[in-house]
């Protein structure tokens, strides 16, 4: 038996998907089967709009596109549309990312929403439950055959059922993940990057370091933009770092929705170009003044005639106990 479930949801508005577009990302918590479903309101139609999921194994690497891509053709008219993706297997860090490839007209309109699906089996019961069973049946008299003495008394206490011993063995699992999470010292670490997710410590010296986005060979400017909502224009991000081939005019840009006092007090360096490894800092005295919350952040890649969301994913702002910066 399968259960159904939903996991998240993921929003866009007035979103530029005339190229291949990100349109919402999970992070897998363990082996399981994986849909996504999108919906998409306001396009411009009269075409074919193509959909596809790439897949990070451990959250890193390269970003592999599970084939065969689906294509949706609007017709003239059809400015809603939806389409889902196959069941996809993963396991535990694993990142799914949802692309949609829209038609020269959706530039400015379109808005998505992308539902993420599990699909998981309850457990059977495992060799404890069963021998349990056994031994309360080994009790039973049998005095013909194919009949049960009726005077014999049978203890059922302990029996578990397999829907039971499924919830048991469910619960063990999640208190198994929360404990393996745990240092000799008893303190979970929260790490700066886990999957798509990126940790900022208030006032703390903010340093994260991304791989495996692809060749940075050929980059004009490379951009780390932290926002509360995707719909807010780049002047108004918590955080913006921009990184530019000739070294002029770059550095932190933006912090708190107005423009940096010191574009010094942020960076981006490339540790690797062939591979696409880039290290982000921001001076404790910048991420002492940010709030607290759940943001949206992008890395976007400009080359002389193409832009690309190299990735994206969600920024987290927490407290510090400390408060003192110098």
């Amino acid at each position: 038996m399968a259960v159904l479930t939903h996991l998240e949801t993921d929003t866009g508005t007035n979103v530029d998907i005339s190229g291949a577009t990100a349109v919402g990302a999970y992070t897998s918590t363990g082996d399981k089967l994986v849909m996504c479903d999108v919906s998409i309101d306001a396009v411009a139609g009269n075409g074919d709009y193509v959909m596809y999921v790439t897949r990070q194994i451990g959250g890193s690497g390269s970003a592999y596109v599970i084939l065969p891509k689906t294509t949706m053709t609007a017709a003239s008219g059809e400015t809603a549309i939806s389409g889902q993706s196959g069941w996809i297997t993963v396991r535990n860090g694993d990142v799914l990312t949802c692309y949609v490839d829209g038609l020269a007209g959706d530039t400015s309109t379109p808005d998505w929403s992308t539902r993420w699906f599990e699909l998981a089996a309850v457990a059977a019961p495992d060799n404890t439950g069963i021998a349990a069973i056994q031994a309360k049946t080994d009790q039973l008299t049998f005095t013909t055959p194919n009949k049960v003495d009726a005077t014999a008394t049978v203890d059922t206490t302990g029996i578990a059922t397999s829907a039971a011993l499924a919830v048991v063995d469910a619960n063990v699992d999640a208190i198994k993940a929360k404990t393996d999470a745990l240092d000799v010292s008893s303190v979970t670490v929260v790490a700066t990057v886990n999957g798509t997710t990126i940790t900022i410590l208030r006032g703390d010296t903010f340093e994260c370091s991304i791989s495996g986005l692809g060749s940075l060979a050929s980059y004009v400017s490379l951009d780390f933009t932290v926002k509360a909502d995707k719909t807010q224009a780049d002047s108004d991000s918590l955080i913006r770092i921009r990184l530019n081939a000739t070294g002029l005019a770059d550095g932190l840009l933006t912090l708190n929705g107005a423009t940096a006092s010191n574009a010094d007090d942020g960076s981006i360096a490339i540790t690797d170009q062939a591979a696409g490894d880039i290290t982000i800092t921001l001076a404790a005295s910048c991420t002492d003044d940010l709030a607290t919350g759940t943001y949206a952040y992008d890395v976007q890649l400009i080359e002389a005639d193409e832009v690309s969301t190299l990735t994206s994913g969600k920024a987290t702002v927490i407290a510090d106990v400390t408060r003192a910066v110098a």
